[in-house]
């Protein structure tokens, strides 16, 4: 706790170009890479038995609303212009607008609002982030502070700690670390951003100054430690994420010296080639081992696509509703043919089509490939940036294939993929709070 401390206390005082308001957006981004207050204060209750998911958690939930109205608060008194921030994210509003939209023809709508409320606190918090004075500094400050916390927190609970920050199988045969988290899975996702976002630091101000930053180094051993996993459990798909993600960072740092080379030619070439390795590396001919070392179903998730899938959408074209669909008698008929209690398909795709339909998955697209050109023209103003950014949109792309994050309210992957897909850059604003 110390050295937590020492750490935070030290990056405040070493700032210069962000606000303290960015403490705000840093809480939130610990409270997405870690569990529910409720599961800190009642762990007993976090049990999937004990979890009534219509209502919620009342800790958390008084939590997250007192944030989100506190941000708001900061945006109204920064005076930013909206009409320009519509504008130059016109595809994350008309997103957001028929997520909205489709809770009126959901079966839990005070449900599906109440998801919505709070996934727009998501967007809130990416919205006082980039509307700092220097809004790429605000965001490697948010990811060192949220690290400073989380990793070494994660890592004690893990060694010291086992009864929170370890997890066993049924049959007692695998040891799952999930740390400050709430399974392997969540741990491996959360290791895999803060490797990329170290490793790319330590490689930047290496070609920089010729030095290696001792403290980015510390923090790249400790995530990659931590991503590794048990030597029983481990997330297949967060390494595998990591690998291709890491080899983005390399190509891209390679070609630093010729933006327009990595915006013309080779970056969406590079992405869809990326696509396809992870594709066929995660799924394999039929019939085989993959090459991950997992089953032909992929621990089960090709017979949940199909469980969910025979479920089905109800409306193909517009679906079931935003965040309706895992609740309720719905999810019964899905545990019924997997008998297994799961929150989600272990597939973004698949979750955003059954519960926005083929329209969802057609915003959804737009609004990434909108993202991609917003990055290309950050990469002529900030190469640096521009690699994060595109690093971040192609692993979180990846990882759900077979994990879930898109439209998952405070879910870290959703947060940063709004992060890395939003931009107010050029936005007046009065001043920074």
């Amino acid at each position: 706790m110390v050295f937590i401390a020492v750490l935070c206390v030290r990056d405040s005082t070493q700032q210069r170009r962000v606000s303290s308001a960015l403490w705000l957006p840093t809480i939130w981004t610990m409270y997405c890479g870690s569990r529910p207050l409720s599961s800190w204060f009642k762990p007993e209750l976090s049990a999937p038995s004990h979890i009534d998911y219509t209502e919620g958690s009342a800790i958390d939930r008084a939590f997250l609303s007192i944030v989100i109205v506190l941000g708001l608060a900061i945006l109204w008194k920064r005076r930013l212009n909206w009409s320009r921030i519509v504008r130059t994210n016109v595809w994350v509003f008309v997103f957001f607008s028929y997520m909205a939209l489709s809770v009126l023809w959901s079966d839990y709508p005070g449900v599906s609002f109440k998801r919505w409320v709070r996934t727009t606190g998501d967007f809130i918090m990416v919205l006082l982030v980039l509307s700092e004075d220097d809004s790429f500094e605000a965001i490697k400050t948010i990811f060192r502070r949220a690290a400073f916390v989380l990793l070494p927190l994660s890592i004690v609970l893990i060694k010291y700690f086992r009864a929170v920050g370890v997890e066993y199988t049924a049959d007692g045969s695998a040891t799952m670390w999930i740390g400050v988290t709430t399974q392997k899975n969540v741990l491996g996702y959360v290791a895999m951003v803060w490797s990329l976002y170290f490793v790319s630091n330590v490689v930047t101000t290496w070609k920089r100054t010729g030095k290696a930053p001792i403290l980015d180094a510390l923090f790249v051993l400790l995530a990659l430690w931590l991503l590794a996993g048990s030597s029983t459990a481990s997330s297949k798909t967060s390494l595998a994420s990591f690998a291709l993600g890491l080899y983005l960072l390399v190509v891209f740092h390679l070609l630093s010296s010729h933006p327009n080379k990595i915006i013309g030619k080779y970056g969406f070439a590079i992405i869809v080639i990326l696509l396809f390795v992870a594709i066929t590396t995660l799924y394999g001919p039929p019939g085989e081992v993959t090459t991950l070392g997992r089953d032909p179903t992929l621990t089960g998730r090709t017979e949940i696509w199909e469980a969910v899938l025979a479920v089905g959408p109800r409306n193909p074209l517009f679906g079931r509703g935003y965040g309706s669909f895992w609740i309720g008698n719905l999810a019964n008929d899905v545990w019924s043919k997997i008998y297994t209690p799961i929150l989600q398909s272990h597939n973004g795709y698949i979750d955003i089509y059954i519960e926005l339909g083929a329209l969802g998955l057609t915003f959804l697209a737009r609004l990434i490939w909108s993202a991609y050109n917003t990055i290309r023209q950050t990469f002529l103003r900030n190469t640096e940036y521009g690699t994060l950014r595109i690093v971040l949109l192609s692993v979180i792309l990846i990882h759900n294939l077979t994990e879930s994050s898109f439209g998952r309210p405070t879910h870290l992957l959703w947060f940063l993929f709004l992060l890395v897909c939003t931009t107010i850059s050029g936005v007046a604003q009065e001043r920074a709070i």
